[in-house]
């Protein structure tokens, strides 16, 4: 890949999805690899003994209005599949933590392309937890696994491909261990010496979910990855 179409990359993404949490970083040292995104959720931001995150889960397409997708939203499939990831990050958080606060009720949050719901939490930790200790208790939690997490695991390990960077966290760290992550969704791994591109996005399934949904719900979320590749594609042929 040459460095404008890293370039052009990149002001696709910051176009397309100013709000989003937005990435690009390189994966082999001669940059022929590179993933890149624009991802809606925040995994947990770290200042001091203060830690800040916003699980999202259940999704609507972004087309409805704010009153429509809350309706739809505020239904048993959804708010299970949102608690299921609410109560698992509280839960683990509590044995780190001296206070935990969690909003009363989730929120509508317009994320990229799709609505969904989130949920606040505000923790303050014990002393001397390290962002390495948070990430082996909180990852991979239900958005990109499920529960029970050792189960969800293992059975994913033996029905998906390998998922290369998706569901990953990606952000940045200071020193003194502070910084932030994100979930390392809606986005894509290029890889020019392979000459392919892979674009991946799921689905929280629950014993409710209807097949139909869930697969027009990962066509809604892989959606403007396409877009961004597509844009590349039609640049670079023109040259």
């Amino acid at each position: 890949m040459r460095a404008d179409d890293h370039r052009f990359l990149l002001s696709r993404v910051h176009a397309l999805y100013p709000d989003a949490y937005r990435y690009h970083a390189q994966t082999n040292e001669d940059a022929s690899a590179v993933v890149a995104g624009a991802t809606p959720e925040l995994f947990l931001s770290k200042q001091g003994n203060t830690v800040h995150l916003q699980p999202l889960a259940g999704t609507v397409p972004g087309s409805l209005t704010k009153t429509e997708a809350e309706k739809q939203l505020q239904t048993p499939k959804y708010l299970e599949e949102h608690n299921l990831l609410v109560e698992f990050m509280v839960s683990r958080l509590h044995t780190v933590s001296t206070d935990v606060i969690v909003a009363a009720e989730p929120s509508i949050v317009s994320a990229n392309n799709v609505w969904q719901l989130g949920t606040p939490i505000r923790a303050e930790l014990q002393e001397s937890v390290s962002m390495a200790t948070l990430v082996d208790l909180l990852h991979p939690s239900p958005a990109v696994c499920g529960v029970d997490q050792a189960r969800a695991s293992a059975f994913i390990s033996g029905v998906e491909t390998a998922r290369g960077y998706y569901g990953g966290l990606i952000g940045w760290l200071t020193p003194e261990g502070d910084g932030e992550l994100y979930v390392a969704l809606r986005g894509l791994e290029i890889d020019d010496c392979q000459h392919h591109v892979t674009l991946r996005a799921g689905g929280g399934i629950t014993a409710a979910s209807v097949p139909t949904t869930e697969f027009a719900e990962t066509r809604t979320s892989s959606m403007p990855c396409g877009g961004w590749w597509a844009s590349r594609r039609d640049v670079s042929e023109s040259r």
